[in-house]
């Protein structure tokens, strides 16, 4: 750039695109980020506001602290830096889709001044340019408050402890899983699944079909059926149906008591079902989850592969939410309580087998492990426990359009 082009540069004053600096600011990320928030633009340093030009010299110090900044920046901040006679040219990028930050919020160039955004100007950024899971985006054609089942509603307020809770349009929009918009409030699908009087009518592929199968290669049907409703009430019916259909073995031990010996472990089975439903691709529109009782297995499957950057190797040591609404509200009612939340006093020759990642508090001989469900990972470590404490093996994984997770059977309830 000439010095011609700076001078004409500096005669237009401070605007959208162009601000002056005397030196370097003690937070210059914050109008780093504030440009790159907008349109880009340019900083010049060594200039006072009213245009007058004091001087500031390129020196590796200042070179440093302005990589530094735009470095603090996330994510970084692209910048070009060049001395022009006496002044510090900055090119600052205009950011690509992403909305930069830094530790003191969100800022934005908004005419000659650099201002913290909003949260309502964050949400309509993230809203315009980030893409939305399924569960948080919004069912227009939901009619609230009439299309609500207020009965499941406060019944999942009791669950939660909220019992005294503030009004329910509050919640909602708290929870993210309602928006207030010019029309009025308005679900996200997320809430429609768990709140609505018939979720079917707005996710037509909101069921779990169950089926019992002949054999091992399921060329035959012996039962079948497709379960509706919210999904509190689908996974509650899916688990009834596996404890109906899941065969008891009996083992005595020289007493007369017997010990009652699951074909499969309901614990694990459970969590596989509240897995299937909660992190399932709720995008794959015409597929639901299936539950399949074999007679030499059990299949459980989810459609939609695993969330990128996790694999079947990786299971139960990465995890990543797919749905967050949705878990969120899941996970506020207690659901998989008792896996998430139950303790398993063991004893400790087991702990060769089970300690996996869990914490252990060592009480008398026993240990006790707290086991949380609210991420796949944790779920997939809590099924592989349970189901050597049942005496199965651990679960088998398979990964493709759509994800299962196979049980094999107690050998004592084998035919």
């Amino acid at each position: 750039m000439a010095h011609r082009d700076i001078s004409d540069l500096i005669a237009e004053g401070e605007h959208q695109t162009l601000e002056f600096k005397t030196g370097v600011p003690s937070e210059l990320r914050k109008h780093l980020a504030g440009m790159a928030n907008a349109e880009g633009g340019t900083i010049l340093l060594g200039v006072r506001n009213g245009g007058e030009v004091v001087g500031l010299e390129l020196t590796d110090k200042v070179w440093r602290k302005i990589l530094d900044e735009a470095k603090a920046c996330e994510p970084t901040v692209h910048v070009q830096i060049g001395q022009w006679e006496e002044v510090v040219e900055i090119t600052v990028s205009e950011s690509e889709d992403n909305l930069v930050a830094v530790k003191q919020g969100v800022y934005l160039r908004d005419g000659p001044t650099t201002r913290k955004m909003t949260a309502r100007e964050i949400k309509k950024f993230m809203a315009d340019y980030m893409p939305s899971s399924f569960d948080s985006q919004l069912v227009y054609n939901f009619s609230y408050p009439d299309d609500l089942d207020w009965e499941k509603y406060y019944e999942w307020q009791q669950k939660t402890g909220l019992r005294h809770a503030k009004d329910p349009d509050d919640v909602l929009l708290e929870l993210e899983a309602a928006s207030e918009t010019s029309e009025g409030i308005v679900l996200t699908n997320a809430a429609v699944l768990m709140f609505a009087a018939a979720p079917e009518r707005f996710v037509p592929h909101s069921y779990i079909t169950c089926a019992l199968f002949n054999g091992d290669a399921g060329s035959r049907v012996l039962d079948r059926k497709d379960i509706y409703g919210n999904l509190f009430k689908q996974i509650d019916e899916a688990v009834l149906y596996l404890e109906k259909n899941m065969r008891v073995a009996y083992k005595r031990e020289g007493t007369p008591s017997r010990e009652e010996i699951h074909e499969y472990s309901p614990a694990s089975a459970r969590e596989a079902v509240v897995n299937a439903v909660m992190h399932r691709d709720w995008s794959m529109t015409g597929a639901n989850v299936f539950v399949k009782m074999f007679a030499d297995r059990l299949e459980i499957q989810s459609p939609g592969s695993l969330p990128e950057g996790i694999t079947v190797d990786t299971l139960g040591s990465r995890s990543r939410r797919r749905n967050p609404v949705l878990a969120d509200i899941m996970f506020r009612a207690g659901v998989g309580e008792k896996m998430g939340n139950d303790i398993q006093r063991l004893r400790l020759p087991h702990l060769s087998k089970i300690l996996g990642d869990a914490d252990p508090l060592f009480i008398r001989g026993t240990v006790t492990f707290v086991y949380s469900s609210q991420k796949m990972g944790t779920g997939i470590s809590y099924m592989r426990r349970e189901s050597i404490l049942n005496g199965n093996p651990e679960p088998e994984f398979l990964d493709s359009d759509f994800f299962s997770v196979i049980f094999r059977p107690h050998p004592y309830t084998t035919r």
